[in-house]
């Protein structure tokens, strides 16, 4: 049964949002041994409820979690709440809906996770490293993610912007990897457009858009501000960019379960963005209520091979 408005649409942004104060939740910092053969995984049956933030993890408790809400009168994404009653393989933008109310959005704190990784290529492993810093400060973000494997692979992904009433609001992406100059993306919201450094074609700007990294984000203030709501949404639309323009992304809900991760024992919603053709790649990230829905795992694989082409970095750490 749907419990929630009706879907609303993903709208051209016509101008620029102001900027608002979004009040974070705190965790407490816990060494703990990485073994990344250790990670497991058990769904139950039946969808289970999302835990509060304070559950054990553990033999750690993060600190109580403050309460914090911000109500935006349009909405930072698609929200779906029935597949069967709308077009799965579409995720073309619903128009004509009205945004909902009291859209509820809470931010993790300030926080740098360390990973411990694997980068598959062809079938060749290469153990590897990778760390998420997370900042916000009053009315604006910073976001970086790097994921290394000595002497084969490198790739630096920094997103900074704004704090909207619609949640993150990048103002700039940008992208280092091995062997290549960087590359940035730009959301003008003065013009309504993203812009890229390559000279690629612009791209119309849609509300509630993000880039590769802040997506992350983003989904983890969603998620922290209403975790009932998602329950019983199967999916989030949002628009993304990259380095060479901008897409719908569908990431499907695939429900929460126990991980066993080298950090520590807890619960993670596992999200999952499906390759759109055979060239693309596909997302897999699991969001832990107990942190914020911060980002304990982050796997990207390709279309074709997932086995043997693909880089996931898992937790090594508490925050």
């Amino acid at each position: 049964r749907v419990l929630e408005p009706a879907p609303v649409s993903l709208q051209p942004v016509r101008r620029q949002s102001e900027p608002a104060t979004l009040q974070t939740t705190t965790n407490q910092q816990t060494p703990a041994k990485l073994l990344s053969s250790a990670v497991t995984s058990k769904t139950g049956a039946d969808t289970q409820a999302l835990k509060p933030a304070n559950q054990d993890v553990q033999e750690n408790r993060p600190d109580a979690v403050t309460e914090s809400t911000l109500n935006a009168t349009s909405t930072i994404a698609n929200i779906i709440p029935d597949a069967a009653s709308s077009d799965a393989s579409s995720p073309t933008p619903l128009t004509g809906q009205t945004a909902p109310a009291g859209l509820k959005l809470q931010y993790p704190a300030n926080a740098k996770l360390q990973f411990d990784g694997v980068n598959m290529t062809k079938g060749q492993s290469q153990s590897g490293s990778g760390a998420l810093n997370w900042k916000v400060d009053g009315s604006s973000y910073e976001l970086s993610l790097e994921a290394t494997a000595p002497l084969v692979f490198s790739r630096l992904e920094k997103s900074m912007g704004q704090m909207s009433p619609l949640g993150l609001a990048p103002d700039r992406y940008s992208s280092l990897r091995t062997g290549r100059s960087e590359q940035a993306t730009h959301f003008r919201r003065d013009l309504g457009k993203i812009q890229f450094s390559n000279n690629k074609p612009d791209e119309v700007l849609l509300v509630g858009a993000q880039d590769r990294v802040s997506a992350f984000l983003q989904l983890a203030g969603i998620l922290g501000g209403d975790p009932e709501r998602y329950r019983v949404v199967n999916r989030i639309l949002m628009q993304v960019a990259g380095l060479d323009g901008a897409e719908v992304w569908e990431f499907g809900l695939e429900g929460i379960s126990d991980i066993n991760l080298p950090a520590a024992n807890m619960q993670a919603l596992k999200l999952s963005r499906k390759p759109r053709n055979e060239y693309d790649q596909r997302l897999e990230v699991w969001l832990s209520p107990q942190l914020g829905y911060l980002p304990v795992r982050i796997r990207q694989s390709s279309a074709t091979s997932p086995d043997l082409d693909f880089t996931d970095l898992i937790l090594r750490k508490l925050p």
